[in-house]
């Protein structure tokens, strides 16, 4: 396949010094992957702010259309015919359409595999930061530029993502001055929004889960990476943006928590699992509260119905097997202890869509306390 983007006129600064990027016509760098659903609105502007950023040699695009019943697909056919198209008859989420073309990329041997969502905006020079890092730092399996709103340059989506230690994650400086995002850092995850990760150490490690479907594929592949030994970092030397917009949807709350349980039963010790078990029964009653009580203010029954499918869910004969199973995958090329991971996680739940009154007062302060008691025993 002829390499991406020798039809477009580039001002891209790589093309006055192609050479980190030039391989031969047949061999690629850097894999760039977007796993597209209805995309119409989004893909325009998307194409139109990534394409002329990319380098003229060594970048393959791979888009996966996740079966949209838009006109998705026509403009991916009009405006990237020499991308990679992938069209699934299916919906695979988020972590199976990446699964998909992360497989794919990994048979073209490439070095660095990137992941973007279609509602990013893009500069020039943003992907050159992120190979530096990775060269600089060869334990480093994956790491993220600084993310800004879109909506507001000047203003922070995410640089880089807290992991609380019941598994809660979130966006680091959201909505702060993108000023206070400077020194490039060890984060306790990268957001999928962009991200790039080491080939190598996919292959190692392996990719999303596809039964995570959406949500938290990310906080558990990075999780992996760590227990295996490969780092997890932001820089924010290279930036991109983000139409993001916080969503407190039931389908959501249902994917996060659902997700959530699994990161733990996956990837911690038996030990620690041991440990934390008060604290997460202390936000379990906490959660089951919240979803009474929206239930009643709403005369609704869904909000009780999706916290008790996202705990059940597991917990099905086939999806428990595949835990156990997942488990033994990753506790077997562990190298480093859940001691030298406590570090990379947060004890209290910063969030500010998630701020109130009884989280300030009440929540934090018991997961701060009791964090404290039992990280000595980790």
């Amino acid at each position: 396949m002829e390499t991406l983007l020798h039809f477009l006129d580039l001002n891209s600064p790589f093309n006055e010094n192609p050479s980190i990027f030039q391989r031969s016509r047949d061999t690629y760098m850097i894999a760039i992957i977007l796993v597209t659903y209805n995309g119409e609105h989004d893909l325009p502007l998307f194409f139109q702010t990534l394409l002329p950023t990319l380098p003229r040699e060594g970048v393959l695009l791979y888009i996966v259309d996740n079966a949209s019943s838009d006109s998705t697909r026509m403009i991916i056919e009009r405006d990237v015919p020499d991308a990679v198209h992938i069209f699934s008859e299916t919906n695979d989420g988020y972590s199976g359409g990446h699964v998909r073309g992360m497989t794919e990329a990994l048979k073209r041997g490439v070095e660095y595999i990137i992941l973007v969502n279609q509602d990013m905006e893009f500069v020039s020079g943003w992907i050159e930061p992120l190979v530096d890092y990775m060269n600089a730092h060869p334990r480093c399996g994956v790491v993220q530029p600084m993310i800004a709103l879109a909506q507001d340059k000047g203003l922070l989506n995410s640089c880089g993502n807290a992991l609380h230690y019941l598994g809660f994650g979130y966006s680091m400086g959201y909505t702060q001055p993108v000023a206070t995002c400077t020194e490039s850092s060890m984060i306790g995850y990268t957001s999928g929004a962009t991200v790039m990760y080491r080939a190598s150490a996919l292959r190692e490690v392996g990719l999303f889960d596809p039964e995570f479907f959406m949500y938290h594929e990310d906080t558990d592949l990075a999780w992996r990476f760590r227990l295996a030994g490969w780092g997890c970092a932001v820089t924010p030397t290279s930036t991109v943006y983000h139409r993001y917009e916080f969503g407190r949807s039931e389908k959501k709350f249902y994917y996060i928590e659902r997700n959530r349980i699994a990161i733990l039963l996956r990837n911690y010790s038996f030990k620690t699992l041991l440990l934390i078990a008060p604290a997460f029964f202390f936000m379990e009653a906490g959660l089951l509260v919240r979803a009474l009580l929206s239930t009643v203010m709403r005369l609704r029954i869904t909000p009780v119905l999706h916290y008790c499918a996202s705990r059940l869910f597991w917990f099905s004969p086939r999806r428990f097997a595949h835990i156990l199973l997942e488990r033994r995958k990753i506790q077997n090329v562990r190298v480093i202890s859940d001691t030298e991971i406590v570090p990379y996680f947060v004890s209290s739940i910063d969030a500010q869509e998630v701020d109130s009154g009884i989280m300030r007062m009440v929540v934090n302060p018991v997961l701060r306390w009791y964090w404290n008691i039992i990280r000595r025993w980790i």
